[in-house]
């Protein structure tokens, strides 16, 4: 069942088939007439297409589905493709001229490589509306998740003003810094899932990704907000941490790298300081944006339920412990502080959800983080077992192949499994058309590293993470906003309009250095969140080999697939005869007409060969005969400029083509 954001295309929309569809629509981040239109309508579709990298695969399109056209053939041959594979390796060994004709064919493959990405380009842009579509068990889930959200939001200030700005660093500094270290796991309490396969589609029903079944233990859940969390806060007293946070809003401070500066967030933060307690800096979670495209809706809502699914499975083990410093919290023991009898009621809550709650420690510089984070489960491993998180990443090019990573993913994952100690990551492979697991995949840092290559340097985002630690450590008691917009260089420090004039009154007193003057400008919040919009994010495909018959061909990465006389294509395609689809609409051909396997005919011409397979079809006895003909037959006369024996195009047997459609 897919739905469609667009109102243009009402049909598109599917009803769900679970129970109180009134009640759940009222809820779900819709605008009016999208919400009349869901109510409304009634009709079922049906996702077709379940083989991947077929090009004959059925997408679909808004209401219409359309065949995925295949690719364009190279405008080198067969042999170039094959002596540059091979003799690229010793190219100073190669002659003068080999060495001319070598970076020609390099040249020519590099500007093939640009045109294969603008094929997928525009074939992307050609069919928006695929980016639009979701199922309606996927945008409820998605309300389900705003719902829980939402007095988080709704109890945050009106009203911010600007209290100062946080540059970003574009380059890592050369000057000796200090390191972002992980001290110890301080506490865990819960139980972990024993995962005995890293395959998560094992754990789900059909390989979806997206399960209404998994949605009620997302909406129950014991685990307050981070500025709430009794234990947390106990811990920090106890070991002498300012800083607590949790790992999403860590992730997303460790990631400002310059290439990543797209991304939009906002994370609030609370500062207090009473007498007789230890000052306190609480960074909660990243609040949800007040619109957000299709994609990033699917992905956040697909992990949450793989992780819900996972946690539910009836045939899962779990191992259960809790422990505080080191230390078994049992009821025997002393509890001075107060964290252990916290630590064993959230315990019990935990294991009972089938969740888990681990708290730990982090030095930078002069400051002691407490970090809060949870685990998928735990895996089987050759040298011992480990902590498993789970990621996912929409395709909407499995015609093809698996898309390219992104800069902002792997930033992402690499700052999850740096916050996650003695983990790796099981990436879900989503297709966005069925929204089910097409492939899973297992990381460690290592792995990500060696996909990055030098397209990102993780340093630079440690270095912003330190500049934020810098100016959050020196905020007056009060409520404020970290926001990041999109494509800014800087982030701004937001203070609420209802802390106290003069906020730097307590930095002074210590005798710091107060923090910059607020402005007078103020920012309205915004309370409504999650609209959906209709942001497109184009990622091309990984480029992969050409096969004939099981073989794979030698062939420049990156280009398109060389012409061979193995590639069986028949006279007709439909009952027309084939002709070359971008020369016809006016596009360059990036074969060009001498290396282009197929007729390069007008639109005219293509026209004038309406009737050719009619004809073929009287001609010849068979349609296999006439699918493969060696020769086009036609009318002499006609071609010739004389008058047709047979009286004209209707009564006469042949077809009547012109002398360049036969040429």
């Amino acid at each position: 069942m897919r739905s469609n954001y667009s109102s243009e295309v009402a049909n598109d929309y599917v009803a769900p088939c679970y129970k109180g569809v009134d009640a759940c629509v009222k809820d779900l981040p819709l605008k009016a007439d999208q919400r009349k239109t869901l109510l409304a309508t009634t009709k079922r579709r049906k996702v077709q297409g379940d083989e991947y990298g077929v090009a004959s695969k059925q997408w679909q399109c808004g209401c219409a589905e359309r065949s995925i056209p295949k690719l364009p053939f190279s405008s080198l041959s067969r042999e170039d493709h094959k002596w540059y594979v091979e003799n690229i390796a010793r190219y100073q060994n190669l002659t003068r001229e080999d060495q001319e004709r070598m970076s020609e064919i390099g040249d020519r493959a590099a500007q093939e490589a640009e045109e294969r990405t603008e094929f997928f380009r525009n074939l992307a842009f050609e069919c928006q509306k695929r980016y639009m579509q979701y199922s309606k068990e996927a945008l409820e889930f998605f309300g389900g998740h705003l719902r829980k959200r939402k007095l988080e939001v709704l109890r945050l200030p009106q009203e911010y003003s600007e209290y100062c700005r946080i540059p970003l660093s574009r380059a890592s500094s050369p000057e000796k810094k200090d390191f972002l270290l992980h001290e110890k796991v301080v506490c865990q309490t819960g139980s972990v899932p024993i995962l005995k396969t890293d395959n998560v589609k094992k754990y789900l029903k059909k390989c979806k990704a997206v399960d209404l079944e998994s949605m009620p233990s997302l909406a129950r859940t014991c685990v307050t907000p981070i500025e709430s969390d009794l234990l947390a806060s106990k811990l920090c007293d106890k070991l002498g941490a300012n800083i607590v946070m949790t790992s999403e809003s860590m992730t997303a401070l460790m990631s400002l790298v310059p290439e990543n500066f797209n991304a939009h967030w906002e994370i609030p933060i609370t500062v207090s300081e009473e007498a007789g307690t230890q000052r306190k800096v609480v960074v909660a979670d990243p609040l949800p944006e007040p619109t957000v495209s299709v994609k990033k809706m699917l992905t956040k809502v697909s992990e949450m339920s793989i992780e819900s699914s996972i946690r539910e499975s009836s045939a899962m083990e779990f191992f259960t412990r809790v422990e505080v410093c080191d230390e078994q919290a049992d009821e025997e023991k002393e509890d001075e502080d107060g964290c252990t009898s916290v630590a064993r009621e959230l315990h019990e809550k935990l294991t009972a959800e089938k969740r888990n709650l681990f708290y730990s420690t982090w030095t930078f510089s002069k400051f002691r983080i407490l970090v809060r984070y949870s685990y998928l489960g735990l895996l089987p491993c050759a040298n011992g077992q480990k902590f498993a998180c789970c990621g996912t990443k929409l395709e909407y090019s499995l015609y093809e192949n698996y898309e390219k990573f992104t800069i902002s993913e792997m930033m992402n994952w690499w700052s999850k499994l740096f916050i996650h100690p003695n983990s790796h990551l099981l990436l879900a492979r989503v297709d966005a058309d069925n929204e089910s697991v097409a492939r899973t995949e297992r990381m460690n840092r290592a792995t990500v590293d060696a996909c990055r290559g030098f397209s990102f340097q993780p340093e630079v985002g440690l270095d912003n993470f330190n500049n934020v630690l810098v100016c959050i450590a020196d905020l007056a008691a009060g409520s404020y906003l970290l926001s990041h917009s999109k494509g800014a260089s800087s982030i701004s420090c937001l203070s609420s309009s209802a802390n106290e004039e003069g906020g730097n009154n307590a930095a002074s007193a210590r005798g710091e250095v107060p923090g910059p003057p607020r402005t007078s400008k103020t920012f309205p919040f915004a309370k409504v969140r999650g609209e959906l919009n209709r942001e497109i994010e184009y990622i091309p495909p990984e480029w992969k080999p050409t096969s004939v018959n099981g073989a794979v061909v030698d062939q420049i990465p990156g280009t398109f697939p060389p012409w061979t006389r193995n590639n069986k294509l028949t006279f007709f395609s439909n009952n027309v005869v084939r002709y070359c689809d971008a020369y016809m609409k006016g596009k360059k051909c990036f074969g060009g007409e001498a290396a282009c396997p197929f007729p390069h005919l007008s639109k005219s011409e293509v026209e004038e060969c309406s009737l050719m397979y009619e004809k073929c079809l009287g001609l010849f006895k068979g349609k296999k005969k006439v699918l493969h003909l060696k020769s086009v037959p036609h009318c002499f006369a006609y071609k010739s400029n004389q008058p047709c024996p047979f009286g004209g195009e209707e009564s006469c047997p042949y077809p009547h083509l012109s002398e360049r459609v036969v040429q």
